[in-house]
């Protein structure tokens, strides 16, 4: 506990956590306005479509589309000297591909996903950061009013989360993958006094 919030006023307490509060809710939304963001961008950029005669590669794209009609009609006069019919000849086509991977349905849809998953974590993670700032701030706004020892031993002794939740070690992970639940067995080490 600071000691700017042991000397605080119950009545400053209780004001400043009422700001903790407010500023809590304005940062939730901004999480959540930011993943809006962040999705929009990801469909732009899913939606980018490139001009054929970008001077970037216009020469490029002209020089491929000649050495391809150039194979092409190498290819019909071989065929044709072979005796096979025109509508059965194999060809060479060059085509400008205007939208990269992106134009097929199912990357857009793969990448999509894998997008919204990372947005969904980083939310996911942002909030929890901020839901341990807001309780610390409260703690610490809260722990300036408490006067007796139990009280204090009690804040105290509060579990964090990584006591709650351990690590996973390698075998738990390898239980996982193997698709095998009884697989999956807790370390001792992994286990703690929270168990109990």
């Amino acid at each position: 506990m600071t000691s700017e919030a042991k000397g605080m006023t119950a009545k400053e307490r209780d004001l400043l956590r009422e700001v903790v509060r407010l500023n809590g809710r304005v940062a939730k939304t901004a999480i959540d306005e930011y993943a809006a963001i962040l999705r929009a961008r990801m469909e732009e950029n899913l939606s980018l479509i490139f001009d054929e005669d970008d001077e970037r590669w216009a020469e490029l794209v002209a020089h491929a589309k000649r050495v391809s009609h150039e194979a092409d009609e190498k290819l019909k006069a071989i065929a044709k000297a072979s005796g096979i019919p025109m509508e059965n000849a194999p060809g060479f086509a060059c085509a400008f591909i205007n939208r990269g991977r992106y134009g097929i349905r199912e990357r857009r849809d793969e990448v999509r996903r894998a997008g919204n998953a990372e947005i969904d974590a980083r939310v996911k993670k942002a909030r929890a950061q901020l839901e341990r700032t807001l309780a610390a701030k409260h703690t610490e706004l809260l722990a300036g009013s408490l006067t007796s020892d139990e009280a204090k031993a009690a804040l105290a002794s509060m579990p964090t989360p990584e006591q709650l939740l351990p690590p996973m070690e390698k075998h738990d992970i390898a239980g996982l993958l193997s698709g095998n639940p009884a697989a999956l067995m807790l370390s001792a080490e992994s286990v703690n006094e929270w168990d109990t």
